[in-house]
């Protein structure tokens, strides 16, 4: 889908009037990028579901029938960051000899 808008200059003369085409800053997304994108921003206010429309290549957005059909989320108070290392304690990969990562490399695993 590409959208094109035009604009006429003002000349500084009346002899140097042209029109110029400026592109739409949205011509390069899809419709179902558009509507993925208004999903999201509506989905951050309100309880929303999303289904791809195939026909229309784009996404068809419903509001919840009832606000408050399911509680506010408790959302964890540690960090990402801390989240992820406490998920994933002992299973991270520190150190350039580690033989899960020589493996990947196809590096020689010495044994000890």
């Amino acid at each position: 889908m590409t959208i094109a808008t035009t604009k006429l200059v003002p000349p500084s003369d009346a002899a140097d009037a042209e029109i110029e085409t400026v592109k739409d800053p949205f011509a390069d997304l899809s419709a179902l990028r558009l509507s993925q994108s208004f999903a999201e921003t509506l989905g951050v206010k309100k309880l929303i579901t999303t289904v791809p429309v195939r026909r229309s290549e784009a996404y068809k957005i419903d509001a919840a029938r009832d606000a408050d059909a399911f509680p506010e989320p408790e959302w964890p108070t540690q960090s990402l960051n801390d989240l992820i290392f406490i998920t994933f304690a002992g299973r991270m990969i520190e150190r350039e000899d580690h033989p899960g990562l020589l493996r990947l490399i196809g590096a020689r695993i010495d044994s000890v």
